[in-house]
């Protein structure tokens, strides 16, 4: 019976230690290193011609009209736009209780050139624009994420882009 007893208690060990090293924890799961982006980049023209215009007024004292005239002009407006494939990820809270999401952002360069800079982020608020400082994107909730800057390369630049993905912010 003695031995019957070892043998049980040992059997209950040994499978209580294999439950422990077979689950794992979720945090560590959503923590993996994201994939390599797929992305285009697309030049987006929204230059516009604002028409001329006139005003008259009166002056309330001798009823003499002035009529004044803005003359039209042309307004080159131009973005790049990096349109980015999302990958699936599912953000989560760490153990500091801060939200961990997956971020992209997107890095420049002149074709001939060695140094890249950071991709100038533009918010579009119906005809106005804001240029972000951060220069991390949150992934989207749709297929794709999309990242636009003003285009103030010449014709005929040559242009690298890159883009990276993390599922953290570096302070």
């Amino acid at each position: 019976m003695c031995r019957c007893t070892v043998l049980l208690l040992i059997t209950c060990l040994a499978v209580s230690s294999l439950l422990v090293f077979t689950f794992t924890p979720v945090a560590v799961q959503a923590a993996s290193t994201p994939s390599v982006p797929e992305f285009s980049v697309r030049l987006v023209d929204s230059s516009y011609d604002v028409p001329p215009s006139s005003t008259t007024t009166v002056d309330q004292y001798t009823g003499k009209e002035t009529t004044t005239t803005v003359p039209g002009y042309h307004v080159d407006q131009k973005f790049l736009e990096v349109t980015i494939k999302n990958q699936p990820f599912t953000s989560y809270t760490n153990e500091n209780s801060k939200e961990i999401n997956l971020y992209y952002t997107v890095l420049v360069k002149g074709h001939f050139g060695e140094d890249w800079q950071t991709f100038g982020h533009v918010q579009h608020f119906g005809s106005s624009t804001h240029v972000s400082s951060s220069p991390y994107t949150v992934q989207s909730d749709s297929e794709y994420t999309v990242v636009t800057s003003i285009a103030n390369y010449a014709a005929g630049y040559q242009l690298d882009f890159k883009v990276q993905a993390v599922n953290w912010i570096p302070i």
